[in-house]
């Protein structure tokens, strides 16, 4: 049962609140309520006043997660069909016909481990992930000796999806209109630089004391039984013995889920769709107790 005046007229009403963004006012999003039972049209016409766009601008919303606006097909069309599976919108404001325009939510690794925010970057949708990456040496990456051996990867935010973070490599020819936001640009490892694709893991790190998530891939290497590639982990993390001591290891492979044991063989294991989870279970407490 509602529990207040507002919360039952906004149930009677059946109303919904979400988060827009725009392109040049990204990192400041405002939220808005609509009734889900307003036509697509009515809501269009909502959102251009709501990013204040004038009668000769044009806008293009984009749902979360896709690189393409939607698609005007039917204006009378409830907006809750179209907005089910949606966290966000990105709206572009535009004084042309951008329709055709593909929107990358680009995130930037300096060091293939941590990350900056994601960022907003409009391109053509036929465009190849190669050109892709042409184009972000020059308008993402501002180190220029990391502009060389740089990779596009795939990224999955969703909670609910099998991997979550590093999803895979994209490959130089995947088309950009095929692709889901977020991406993450990074430089290739020393390491990695001649590994295939296929011989990398992504793991996820995951401190539940202070939400941490830590996303990279990790070469496999065959036949290495998982302490050596525990230590390996450590050393890129540069995490201590007794934070290691903490974690919990499990290999996802599609809908399985296997505990890692000093002894596994994760080359034996490998299959499309895998990661590495180490969550760390227990709290630190680096407090000092004085007793009497």
């Amino acid at each position: 049962m509602p529990k207040s005046v507002t919360e039952y007229f906004d149930h009677i009403n059946d109303i919904s609140t979400i988060e827009v963004k725009t392109i040049e006012h990204y990192e400041s999003p405002v939220k808005i309520k609509y009734s889900n039972m307003c036509s697509f049209g009515n809501f269009f016409n909502f959102i251009k006043k709501v990013v204040h766009a004038s009668d000769d601008q044009q806008i293009f919303i984009y749902n979360s997660y896709e690189v393409l606006p939607i698609q005007h097909v039917d204006m009378q069309q409830c907006v809750y069909k179209m907005l089910t599976k949606t966290d966000y919108l990105i709206v572009n404001v535009s004084n042309e016909d951008e329709s055709n325009i593909a929107l990358l939510e680009v995130i930037y690794s300096k060091d293939s481990i941590k990350q900056n925010k994601p960022i907003p970057v409009l391109l053509r949708k036929e465009m190849n992930v190669s050109q892709v990456l042409c184009q972000l040496e020059s308008s993402v990456i501002d180190n220029k000796s990391m502009r060389k051996n740089i990779r596009l990867l795939q990224i999955n935010k969703k909670a609910s999806s099998l991997v979550r973070g590093i999803v895979h490599v994209l490959n130089d020819d995947e088309i950009v209109s095929n692709l889901r936001n977020p991406i993450r640009v990074e430089p290739i490892p020393d390491d990695q630089i001649n590994v295939p694709p296929d011989k990398l893991i992504p793991v996820w790190f995951y401190n539940r004391n202070n939400k941490e998530s830590i996303y990279f891939l990790l070469t496999v290497i065959e036949k290495e039984p998982f302490d050596e590639t525990k230590f390996r982990i450590q050393t890129i993390l540069n995490k201590s013995d007794r934070l290691m001591d903490q974690m919990s290891f499990n290999l996802f492979l599609n809908n399985d889920k296997y505990l890692l044991t000093d002894h596994t063989i994760i080359s034996n294991l490998l299959v499309p769709n895998s990661q590495i989870r180490m969550i760390q279970m227990k709290k630190e407490n680096n407090d000092i107790k004085f007793y009497n």
